[in-house]
């Protein structure tokens, strides 16, 4: 079953997510951040993560009952898919066709504030990948840079807040979805961009 006819049922059907988390607050200056990080994305929950601009929602982006749970945290129509987070340049020819850009542009791009458009290899779910598109994000921001690395897949990522809802610069901006994730990695308030950069098709 793919991910958009998981969401429909779970939007419609549930009030309340199945599980009520008390969410794990933690820094991520903290020592054993990132392997905590890991552990819960490994175990298919949503945490809440800084990135270069505002805070993010991430879980594994190989695993369709983590992105159903990322869903339903943030009441997102299923017809919206979610980018990808990626370590490294080097890993966006895994997931997307890059042989028609100029070279150089994507070490230009990234890491930054921008989300890229590019034809999908279909390797995911289409909650991040929809019409032969994916958009990727390498965001200039080590922790969840590091976390990619760790535990080396793509994390779905999407802003840490209710969907038409304002973003989120602060943990306490999104305070009424902490029951509702796994783990908030709090790295203070982020560099929000603005302008914000419009995503770039290629």
């Amino acid at each position: 079953m793919s991910v958009l006819n998981s969401v429909v049922k779970f939007v419609k059907y549930s009030t309340k997510p199945a599980v009520c988390y008390m969410a794990k607050h933690v820094s991520v200056t903290r020592p054993d951040a990132i392997d905590f990080a890991a552990k819960l994305i490994n175990s298919g929950l949503v945490i809440a993560v800084p990135t270069d601009t505002l805070y993010g929602l991430a879980c594994d982006a190989t695993n369709l009952e983590a992105i159903v749970k990322l869903y339903g945290v943030k009441q997102r129509s299923e017809y919206k898919p979610v980018a990808i987070c990626l370590a490294k340049i080097s890993d966006i020819s895994l997931w997307a066709n890059i042989k028609h850009l100029p070279e150089g542009l994507l070490d230009e791009l990234f890491p930054g504030p921008v989300t890229v458009i590019l034809t999908s290899l279909e390797k995911l779910d289409q909650s991040v990948c929809r019409k032969n598109k994916i958009g990727i994000r390498i965001p200039n921001h080590s922790f969840i840079t590091d976390l990619v690395s760790k535990v080396q897949k793509p994390l779905a990522l999407t802003s840490a807040n209710l969907s038409n809802q304002p973003s989120t610069v602060s943990p306490l901006q999104f305070k009424n979805i902490w029951d509702k994730i796994a783990g908030i990695f709090d790295g203070g308030i982020t560099k929000k961009v603005l302008p914000m950069k419009p995503a770039l098709i290629f």
